[in-house]
């Protein structure tokens, strides 16, 4: 596009010519007036025309660093001080990019007052950048480059500003540096923009408050200055028709409130430092969006957002919740997304997906404990959701069969000492199980490391009433031996314990190919009443389990026997004939 030659592009091939040898000032002189004639994303369309048209160039202005933030000296501070070398073609790179600027790629023609400081600008930088390339500063070594990159960054961001202080107040320039008309600046800003920075006025109260639509970068960026926020980078969006901005000023036009309003929809309101609004004025704002038939939510998403604000989740803007609510809307429809925000926040979009995937409800989630809650929540790892649904299951299983022994007694094989103990003391002391259960967990390390000391002792105290918590490790120990049951799983594992037997049990069974149904039809083998778990217990305390036991009693040995034995030498995992030699060598020692 051929642009009909103006005031800015003037000054900026003024500049170009003066500062020949400065490409570093050119540069930085070109991204300055940019800015302040609102061509905020020259970068992109000069990087977009060069990639297109002249592919070395690009290369060239790559290696100069143009496409970078900050400041050119900034970049290359260290070859400007002679221990580097200077990009390629720099000078040339330079002189291009002004040539492109004017007439092929941005619109310099919109009028700006700041147009005559543009020259005073690249001179202040030219002395500036002499000082870094001496390297000598007053605050040391690189404090050229600290001074120039300060007044790069005002001139950038107050050009306009310093536009209108030069019309209305007309100072000599000559006599001045960036830190004096940076000085001059505030007074004048406030002063200015409170008796002439005034928008399109929409709504007006009696006693002098009004709405004003702001539509230029200047209003925008006064905007932005006084209330705190980035209101003033939005004037790409408001002068292309992607969004309009209003603000709620007083009689002295003070803003207080900025709204933004995307297709006919309020998306923001934000108080000062894109605070939350207060009451006082909210009440106006509210009126006004009324009156002009705004819309404030997305019908389809209504109960979800209303969802969303239950949880308590603070959003710096409104835009932001309205994507959040969008994206639980299309994962999970309406009913879904409501379901799943009564138990997780607006930040647990991912776990809500994992979870439904493992095909875990939000009403079985919120039945979940909160030790697995927690645990899954800390690892980040969603993969283990599968794992804590089954440890939750069988713990379940544990504290259902505790019950009935606890209750009615039990008629058939009984579970290890260990769990009988927790079965028929329940409950037992919470605080030491869920100790050794996260600090030491026999068998079941892997799946519960990582857990900070401190965290036992903020369970939650529903946990602490749930009968599923103190078998959470045992219930992760057969979890840990899930392959032994081949294809069967959990389904086995459940018939097992519903059966009364305990992990080392059922492994023992199963080892010698035994089903819990056939396990229980062994006579002889295992107990058969509440009366014998004692000796169950007993013999087991000795380290032997119920089929060996059955045949060390066929040959006359009694576990108080094996008591005694066990004192002065170890079984080593010796059968039943070695165990019964060794039981007569000890009685004819102590005949002895």
């Amino acid at each position: 596009m051929k642009l009909t030659p103006n005031a800015p592009i003037d000054r900026l091939k003024y500049i170009a010519k003066t500062y020949a040898k400065q490409p570093w000032v050119v540069i930085d002189m070109i991204d300055i007036i940019a800015h302040t004639v609102g061509e905020d994303h020259w970068k992109h369309e000069i990087e977009r025309a060069a990639q297109e048209a002249d592919p070395q160039f690009y290369e060239d202005m790559r290696a100069a660093s143009v496409m970078y933030g900050g400041s050119q000296v900034a970049n290359h501070r260290y070859a400007l001080t002679g221990q580097r070398e200077m990009p390629p073609r720099y000078a040339e790179v330079a002189q291009a990019l002004v040539k492109l600027v004017g007439e092929d790629v941005l619109d310099f023609d919109e009028p700006n007052d700041a147009d005559g400081a543009f020259p005073w600008m690249a001179t202040q930088l030219s002395k500036l950048a002499k000082l870094v390339q001496k390297d000598v500063h007053k605050s040391g070594q690189w404090g050229g480059v600290v001074e120039y990159d300060h007044a790069y960054r005002f001139f950038r961001q107050k050009g306009t500003v310093i536009g209108q202080w030069l019309k209305k107040t007309r100072p000599n320039l000559t006599q001045m540096d960036a830190d004096d008309v940076e000085e001059a600046l505030e007074t004048f800003e406030v002063e200015h923009r409170r008796s002439t920075l005034k928008g399109e006025i929409v709504r007006e109260w009696d006693d002098g408050w009004t709405i004003q639509k702001l539509t230029t970068k200047e209003l925008l960026e006064s905007e932005g200055e006084e209330m705190q926020h980035c209101v003033g980078s939005y004037y790409d969006s408001v002068r292309h028709g992607k969004a309009e901005i209003y603000s709620l000023r007083d009689p002295q036009n003070e803003p207080h409130v900025t709204i933004e309003v995307k297709n006919n929809r309020v998306v923001q309101v934000k108080g000062k430092q894109n605070d939350t609004t207060q009451p006082k004025y909210r009440e106006r704002v509210d009126e006004w969006i009324r009156e002009s038939n705004f819309e404030t939510e997305p019908k389809h998403l209504k109960e979800i957002l209303a969802a969303i604000d239950a949880s308590g989740y603070d959003y710096d803007d409104d835009e932001a919740r309205i994507w959040d609510a969008e994206r639980w809307h299309e994962a999970f429809g309406r009913t879904g997304a409501v379901d799943w925000l009564s138990v997780l926040g607006p930040y647990d979009f991912d776990l809500a997906e994992s979870l439904s995937g493992e095909d875990v409800t939000p009403a079985e989630w919120d039945g979940w404990l909160w030790t697995i809650q927690r645990k899954l929540g800390d690892s980040q790892n969603y993969n283990d959701i599968p794992r804590y649904k089954a440890i939750q299951r069988i713990a379940g299983w544990l504290a259902a069969r505790a019950a009935v022994v606890e209750k009615q007694g039990d008629h058939g094989p009984q579970i290890s000492m260990g769990f009988g103990e927790r079965a028929t003391g329940y409950p037992l002391n919470v605080a030491t199980e869920t100790s050794e259960f996260l600090e030491r967990s026999p068998g079941s390390e892997r799946y519960w490391r990582g857990t900070e000391p401190e965290f036992r002792h903020r369970v939650d105290e529903s946990d602490r009433n749930d009968p599923r918590y103190p078998y959470l490790d045992e219930a992760a120990r057969w979890w840990n031996n899930l392959d032994v049951f081949d294809a069967n799983g959990l389904d086995e594992i459940e018939e097992w314990i519903e059966d009364g037997f305990s992990l080392d049990d059922a492994l023992s069974w199963r080892e010698q190919g035994f089903e819990p149904h056939s396990a229980v039809e062994r006579s002889g083998e295992v107990p058969s009443s509440v009366g014998d778990q004692a000796d169950a217990n007993a013999w087991r305390a000795v380290g032997v389990g119920p089929k060996l036991a059955a045949e060390l009693r066929d040959a006359g040995i009694t576990h108080e026997d094996l008591a005694a034995l066990t004192r002065v030498r170890t079984l080593g995992g010796k059968n039943a004939s070695e165990i019964v030699q060794l039981v007569k060598q000890l009685v004819r020692n102590r005949r002895r």
